[in-house]
């Protein structure tokens, strides 16, 4: 009979304290959490061969970030003339930044540079990816530009970048939390009321 009644007296403490954990979990996850955020987003170039071509990528922003009105991104995809290049490809470790306005709009990308085989040669670097001629490497620093010299690596431009939510991206809902926590408690109430009896 002892024994039995220190068996629900561990298991009250075990529910009662995953409870009171959960508890804390949904306290700090209120709806006001949060949230990545998916963009599409233009780069116009301006100037040389490429002048006036649009081209496009997608990105994620935390919807902190968006609301302080600038911060790290993680760009997801950016599409030059048919080839598509990712976060991963950027060269020199940069982690890529974002300008948005009051109504959440994307008005600026930076620190993102992708060099071709023979731009990485001529600096003397390894590295450097397949980018389609004329184009040898090309940079968000605020706007978009390319150069198409991979002697010089000059930038031609500067363009235009433009983007817009596209949709939010799921997260788990504390709503859910609070329902196992509610549900957890109960448990625990149900056992202590049991061994008393």
């Amino acid at each position: 009979m002892r024994m039995r009644a220190l068996y629900f007296t561990a298991a009250r403490f075990t529910m009662l304290s995953i409870s009171a954990t959960l508890g804390s979990i949904v306290a700090f996850n209120n709806p006001a959490h949060a949230v990545p955020v998916l963009y599409d987003f233009s780069a116009t170039a301006s100037g040389g061969p490429l002048n006036g071509g649009v081209f496009s990528g997608t990105l994620i922003a935390d919807s902190a970030v968006v609301a302080a009105g600038s911060g790290n991104v993680t760009l997801q995809s950016f599409n030059l003339l048919g080839t598509v290049f990712t976060q991963s490809e950027g060269v020199f470790g940069l982690i890529p930044s974002a300008t948005f306005d009051a109504a959440g709009d994307l008005t600026s990308l930076a620190n993102f540079v992708v060099i071709s085989f023979a731009r990485a040669a001529a600096l003397g670097i390894g590295g450097g990816v397949f980018i389609p001629p004329p184009v040898t490497s090309f940079n968000f620093d605020g706007n978009f530009n390319y150069g198409i010299d991979p002697t010089m690596g000059e930038n031609l431009g500067p363009g235009a970048v433009r983007g817009t939510p596209a949709s939010a991206v799921a997260t788990p809902e504390p709503a859910s939390l609070a329902l196992l926590g509610g549900a957890l408690l109960g448990f625990g109430i149900m056992l202590r009321r049991r061994n008393r009896a």
